[in-house]
């Protein structure tokens, strides 16, 4: 799959689902680039994806991208969304995500645990965004999460392979382990396809 980028701006889509540290001069960076939600809604706009399930939510900048893409695809679906997230990075999160979230799907729920602590889910999604912990050991953990809730014929997205260089050969390796072709795409903050 060859990706061209979406010509659409995310930041006036974002703003007003922004979190109150995000709206700061430098803490908006990262939404202002042009150069990373927007891969997010052209990606889930060429797949169309019923079903979406993100591992790492956070305030929900991701998860609205993705969602407005499918819809800009089919203005008459609306996608099914799980989001997972510790929140071990900001308590709350999950729930103020879930407001922006729902503006774009009413079929929208969120789980406060890990990868390995969801238990026995047994929906599965055509697209799955892996934003977690940022270490080989939970990377693997969220990979293997990934492909059994996957659907057949479904996409990866791994975040931040950039940001964690580190990531990026495990998460190769892993993808060639398991049958998935890897495509790296250079967002931002550098993402890796698997299909």
């Amino acid at each position: 799959m060859k990706i061209a980028e979406f010509a659409e701006d995310m930041y006036p889509i974002l703003e007003p689902y922004l979190h109150p540290m995000d709206r700061t001069p430098f803490g908006d960076e990262f939404l202002r680039t042009k150069n990373h939600y927007e891969w997010y809604a052209t990606i889930s706009n060429m797949l169309c994806p019923k079903a979406i399930c993100e591992i790492g939510v956070r305030f929900g900048y991701s998860a609205i991208s993705m969602l407005w893409g499918a819809e800009k695809a089919d203005p008459f679906f609306h996608v099914r969304y799980l989001g997972i997230d510790n929140e071990s990075a900001e308590e709350g999160s999950s729930e103020f995500a879930l407001k922006g979230i729902r503006k774009f799907t009413d079929n929208a729920s969120t789980m406060k645990c890990d990868s390995l602590t969801t238990g026995h889910i047994s929906e599965k999604f055509n697209l799955v965004h892996v934003d977690g912990m940022h270490t080989v050991p939970w990377l693997f953990d969220d990979l293997r999460f990934a492909r059994a809730v996957l659907k057949n014929g479904g996409v990866i997205l791994v975040d931040d392979m950039t940001l964690f260089p580190a990531l990026m050969p495990p998460t190769k390796r892993w993808a060639k382990e398991n049958g998935f072709d890897a495509e790296f795409i250079p967002t931002h903050r550098g993402m890796m396809l698997l299909k």
